[in-house]
């Protein structure tokens, strides 16, 4: 099952909204990579050829995102959030900073996780006129923010040591489950995922 098109744009948005690219659309499609390896830090992961990372084109000082919640989330980690492994699609951005991502199916909703390397501070900047709520997940300071496009959507951003996990939540649109809020299910999800980041990035 592939994600409608309002629903993932729904989940892009807190990703891309407000954000300079310094590349274009084009350029970041194209730069693909054609290997069907990824390194991750100390580890080498097989990626199945259509779900590569981009290339990574960080500027200003910005370390490479070597963690890809695409692949380096197990399994297990995935379903304790309530999602389906096997419909993980791609969801990256690669211009003068990276947004590593995947978007996964679940039940009722579906979630957006990216990693990025922006700073903490740089979202409390960004989303300041959206009357963020500021929380903690598992200890590490997050930030949850409503989506003022998708009435149902919202996203929650949590603190890494060097940059954000960023998960993003779209309830399912169907009868049965429109009722569905994102800013409820975000925390709870969030939850399931943050004790697999890594401590030291």
């Amino acid at each position: 099952m592939r994600l409608r098109g309002p629903l993932l744009s729904a989940l892009l948005l807190f990703v891309v909204a407000g954000c300079s690219l310094g590349a274009d659309d084009g350029d970041a499609a194209n730069s693909l990579a054609s290997s069907l390896t990824a390194v991750h830090g100390s580890t080498t992961t097989v990626v199945p050829q259509g779900l590569e990372p981009p290339k990574q084109f960080n500027e200003n000082g910005r370390a490479d995102v070597t963690f890809d919640p695409c692949f380096d989330f197990d399994d297990e980690v995935i379903k304790r959030a309530g999602l389906d492994p096997a419909s993980r699609q791609r969801t990256d951005i690669a211009a003068e900073y990276t947004f590593l991502g995947c978007v996964f199916l679940g039940k009722d909703f579906s979630a957006g996780v990216t990693i990025g390397n922006v700073t903490f501070e740089e979202n409390i900047e960004r989303y300041k006129n959206d009357s963020p709520q500021f929380l903690t997940i598992n200890g590490r300071e997050s930030l949850l923010v409503r989506s003022d496009i998708a009435a149902s959507s919202c996203a929650i951003v949590v603190r890494m040591a060097r940059g954000v996990m960023l998960i993003s939540i779209g309830p399912d649109y169907e009868p049965t489950t429109a009722g569905n809020d994102g800013c409820v299910l975000a925390p709870d999800v969030a939850r399931a995922f943050e004790p697999a980041l890594p401590k030291d990035r």
